[in-house]
């Protein structure tokens, strides 16, 4: 895939741990991974999709996904990656999340609208913006969402203010944290030792952890300072819960951002992983003792890891590394075993 100078990747992906599955995009196609099985089960690309997918959202209590994507479309599919529903909006959509028996819709316009269910009543929607309620706006692009499951949606502007709604009363605004002096571009929430942490992804070159209940500012690296050579800012973060760390995937680097969560939040080192490949979004999913990374890189393919980050030496090494092309394999089985490298019938790294 040629890739347009200064083309920054931003796919998202997200794990359905009830349903085993990861679902994840790399442009207009949307694929689902079966986590429990190493089975890549379905591949989404007929053209109802024609731009690049912008955010993925699961409704567990209604078992569906929601996908939004850059040609202004919200599309509606079951767990087996059929799909229910389209709509057709009259402005770009950033992100979804699922309140109640509602949908909220984040804008490039900067307004957070209101969907109902009820008001999805078939496969070719177009009903029109104008009937949707919008309890809040930036008035600024909307350039990242978190959803919490303590009940607050957190939305980022390119101004770099980060705003806290309640859910589902969104017009009511919790808090506001602000020190970001250029667009926010990923949000997440990593937990602390005494409360949850908000961590926030600025193209200032900058990661700013934030008190949630009172906005204030906890600490924040300059990652200019702590990055190896880093050329273009990172657009991603991803929390790995299991062993303290934040990962920021930036071109063909990652970067493990180790953190002392004690008294507070302090970075104590950063490692980092040089690939042959360029990545787009990163997801760490916690197991027993270490976590599972997987890796979306810039052709749509799937990276596993399942060594422990906890045991990364010096030079950064992962030695379990399985690539599953997805462009290529409509459909790729394996089992897992011991935390080994997958045995697949594709090409496998050693590092």
């Amino acid at each position: 895939m040629e890739l347009p100078e200064g083309y920054i990747f931003k796919a998202p992906c997200v794990f359905w741990r009830e349903k085993s599955l990861l679902l994840y995009a790399s442009g207009s196609v949307l694929y689902a991974f079966n986590t429990r099985d190493s089975v890549l089960s379905h591949k989404f690309e007929n053209g109802h999709i024609t731009k690049a997918i912008r955010s993925i959202t699961v409704d567990n209590a209604r078992s569906l996904i929601l996908v939004a994507s850059e040609d202004k479309i919200l599309s509606i599919f079951d767990d087996s990656i059929k799909l229910l529903a389209k709509r057709q909006f009259g402005k770009k959509l950033v992100s979804t999340a699922v309140v109640e028996n509602s949908i909220l819709i984040a804008d490039s316009f900067g307004d957070i609208s209101v969907l109902p269910f009820a008001d999805i009543h078939d496969i070719e929607d177009k009903g029109s913006d104008k009937d949707l309620l919008c309890p809040f706006s930036h008035y600024s692009t909307i350039t990242a969402t978190y959803t919490s499951a303590e009940g607050s949606i957190f939305t980022a502007n390119k101004d770099g203010k980060v705003v806290r709604n309640s859910i589902p009363d969104v017009h009511n605004i919790l808090n506001y944290y602000l020190g970001h002096t250029q667009s926010v571009s990923s949000l997440a929430i990593i937990d602390g030792d005494i409360e949850p942490v908000l961590a926030s992804l600025s193209i200032d070159f900058s990661v700013k952890f934030w008190d949630i209940k009172s906005g204030d500012e906890l600490y924040s690296v300059d990652l200019t300072q702590v990055l190896d050579d880093v050329g273009v800012v990172p657009c991603h973060i991803a929390w790995d819960s299991a062993n303290k760390i934040l990962l920021l995937p930036c071109s063909k680097k990652l970067f493990f951002l180790h953190l002392s969560l004690e008294n507070g939040v302090s970075h104590v080192n950063t490692t980092t992983l040089s690939l042959e490949y360029t990545l787009q979004t990163c997801l760490a999913v916690p197991l027993e003792d270490s976590s599972q990374l997987y890796i979306v890189d810039s052709e749509g393919n799937l990276h596993i890891y399942i060594s422990s980050l906890k045991n990364l030496d010096t030079s950064c090494k992962l030695v379990n590394d399985v690539n599953i092309n997805l462009w290529e394999k409509d459909l790729v089985s394996s089992s897992l075993e011991n935390s080994k490298a997958i045995p697949l019938n594709v090409a496998k790294h050693v590092m």
